[in-house]
């Protein structure tokens, strides 16, 4: 009578203890995750998902309650950010701002998240005047003013683009936000929302609930609300090729000198005083709207020196923006990594599943297959030899393929300061976003199920086959 081997139940045991290992259980956890995410090409129902894999709304409740007792400004400030509606996450906020007033930053997401939130006009535009007096002499306040503006109007101009050039001429009947540039790009400081601030904030609160995984840092980090910078550059193709032509047409070269240079210093803060790379790139652009113009006029002006230092300055931040495309472009092609953790992950559940069914079928009809099985049962015995091998081994090669990412998990838990690297998180924690640029012909064949379930019960097969043929001829006198 045939009955299930030591050696297999030894294997299904080794097995099944790698989900007392941290790194396992989020290497199987995340591309199941990401598996929702397939397939959707419109970025805002992707981050709808994404932000349905954040801590439930009951937890962050308990937590509002708690830290609300204990006068815990920090974890309201976290509550504020992942309330559900408008007016409970700024009634949070103003909680959290009078227990510390350095907590403040936090209003920068709200206004974010909420500038077109219906009902919430009110409460961003108290929150921006809040934001602009802690800080008058940073340009992102008032940036974020005219963003909310801007948003909230659905007629908002475009700029006319034609061989001749672009025509900027339709936003000169945008008052409030003209006002609201022109302060932005009068002040002597770039500094954006605290996005390093907000990460050790959403860090300290996961770690000291036990909340702290891959997929819900994930959720938290991909969520985050950004203003469009883009805008930026439609002001400064507004000073300098509407405001600047205007002034020299009315002979006042000095003004036209103004709009040029403002354009220029701007780029040159968002370069120096930001580290986060859209910052740079948009100040960079801000440059090269502004450079050529301003060169030229040096020039007018005799002035050839400083025109000379303008174009070498465009030169440089041209070859550099060259170098972080190639740069990001090589972070972007490593496709085995998606291909490897996605098809590992199936095949730990296909194995497991087909292993322990196997390991039921013997056990159950060993006693009806007698002494003389029929080859049916025979089949089935040889599978279920080797079904927990390869379910060993499909534990063992995901564990291996995902412990890089495991190990850049923990030190973005563990870094003081993460700094510029956090834009490079979601790649580094999770292959899956690496393959966002790459199209689903290259990333989406053995990223789903079906795929992946029909390659490895082909592996399957072959190695049973393989091994029974084997077992025949050895068995023949």
């Amino acid at each position: 009578m045939r009955s299930t081997r030591m050696m297999t139940w030894i294997l299904l045991v080794l097995s099944l203890a790698f989900l007392c290992v941290p790194d396992f259980r989020w290497a199987l956890e995340l591309p199941f995750m990401d598996y929702r995410l397939s397939g959707i090409e419109d970025l805002d129902k992707l981050f709808e998902k994404v932000r349905g894999w954040q801590v439930p709304e009951s937890k962050v409740r308990s937590l509002q309650t708690r830290a609300e007792k204990s006068n815990d400004a920090k974890a309201l400030a976290y509550v504020a950010l992942h309330l559900p509606t408008a007016a409970e996450s700024f009634q949070t906020a103003d909680k959290a701002v009078a227990i510390d007033p350095s907590v403040n930053w936090v209003g920068y997401f709200l206004v974010m998240k909420y500038m077109n939130a219906p009902g919430a006009s009110a409460e961003v535009t108290r929150w921006l005047d809040r934001l602009e007096a802690a800080e008058p002499d940073n340009a992102f306040p008032y940036y974020l003013r005219a963003t909310v503006i801007r948003s909230q109007n659905p007629r908002f101009p475009a700029a006319k683009y034609s061989k001749e050039g672009i025509d900027p001429s339709p936003f000169a009947t945008q008052t409030a936000w003209l006002q609201a540039m022109s302060r932005a790009f009068a002040q002597p400081h770039y500094h954006p929302a605290p996005e390093d601030e907000l990460f050790l904030l959403e860090r300290s609160v996961l770690q000291r609930e036990g909340w702290d995984t891959p997929m819900v840092l994930l959720a938290d980090w991909l969520s985050y609300p950004s203003a469009n910078l883009l805008y930026m550059r439609d002001y400064a193709n507004y000073k300098v090729h509407y405001l600047a032509p205007q002034a020299e047409k009315a002979r006042n070269h000095a003004e036209a000198m103004r709009q040029y240079r403002e354009t220029a210093a701007l780029g040159q803060r968002m370069l120096l005083e930001s580290n986060r790379l859209l910052d740079q790139l948009i100040g960079i652009a801000l440059n090269r709207i502004a450079g050529d113009p301003l060169a030229e006029a040096l020039k007018k002006d005799g002035k050839n020196d400083e025109a000379a230092a303008v174009s070498a300055t465009l030169e440089q931040e041209k070859a550099g923006v060259g170098m972080v495309r190639r740069l990001r472009y090589t972070g972007t092609t490593q496709l085995w990594d998606v291909i490897l953790t996605h098809t590992l992950a199936w095949a730990v559940v296909f194995f497991g599943s087909v292993s322990l069914l196997l390991v039921l079928l013997v056990n159950l009809f060993a006693r009806r297959a007698g002494e003389h099985p029929g080859p049916i049962f025979r089949f089935i015995s040889v599978a279920e030899n080797f079904m927990p091998i390869m379910f060993f081994a499909s534990c063992v090669s995901l564990l291996v393929v995902y412990l890089p990412y495991g190990s850049n998990f923990r030190l973005y838990m563990s870094m003081p300061d993460p700094g510029p690297k956090m834009e490079n998180m979601a790649e580094s924690i999770d292959p899956f976003w690496e393959s966002i640029a790459l199209s689903d012909q290259e990333a989406g064949f053995l990223s789903t199920p079906i795929q992946s379930w029909l390659l490895c019960a082909a592996a399957g097969i072959v190695v049973v086959l393989l091994f029974s043929a084997w077992h025949k001829r050895r068995a023949k006198p």
